[in-house]
């Protein structure tokens, strides 16, 4: 009887200690980033001296036909709006290109000029393939070392945790969540494991 409460007593602890590693990671994110995370433009500081040198769009879906998935419209919409507030006088738009016609940026980008946004204002990575390489190109091939990031709010904790890490001063913009549904539930399970695994990167330092 003791051996086999002695079994159930490791089980339980190897089940624990992942989500334990998660939670604790993802709330070590939250807790770095937290303080500096708005919903609203207008409260980003527009002083010349202290303004940004970009706003940092971060990609997602797009549909067969070019539109853009609610969640990304969400994104495009605040990052107009930040724009217009003359946070910053340039927009970095960084997303994934690597897929045959697969194509997040120039839609991006499109979105952008139909709005309003001088095409010699936008600069874009097509090589956004995730995250972690959306923010380390941001900080190191493009030189950016101020700015807004744009993204929902559940993942803006982790994109700015990788942009700080790479030596970025940043201020997040939380755009609006898509509703909640299973898709919604599994891209949140999917960025709590995203934190332990972009930390594991960070610690590494996988190169651009």
């Amino acid at each position: 009887m003791k051996a086999l409460k002695r079994g159930l007593l490791v089980l339980l602890i190897l089940i624990l200690l992942p989500v334990v590693t998660v939670f604790g990671v993802r709330g070590f994110m939250m807790l770095r980033t937290a303080g500096r995370i708005t919903e609203n433009a207008a409260e980003i500081p527009k002083d010349s001296a202290e303004k940004y040198d970009a706003v940092i769009v971060l990609g997602a879906g797009v549909y067969r036909d070019g539109s853009l998935s609610p969640m990304l419209r969400y994104r495009m919409e605040k990052t107009v709006e930040c724009y217009e507030s003359g946070a910053a006088s340039k927009v970095f738009v960084t997303g994934d290109h690597r897929i045959g016609e697969y194509d997040e940026v120039d839609h991006m980008v499109e979105y952008l000029i139909v709005h309003g946004v001088p095409e010699e204002a936008i600069e874009f990575d097509y090589e956004g393939f995730s995250t972690y390489e959306s923010m380390l190109h941001a900080a190191e091939r493009f030189g950016i070392r101020r700015a807004v990031v744009v993204t929902q709010k559940y993942h803006l904790y982790r994109a700015m945790f990788i942009g700080e890490f790479y030596g970025m001063e940043l201020q997040g913009l939380a755009a609006e969540n898509w509703q909640m549904s299973a898709g919604t539930v599994m891209r949140t399970v999917r960025e709590w494991a995203a934190c332990l695994k972009d930390l594991w990167y960070c610690i590494r330092r996988i190169p651009a």
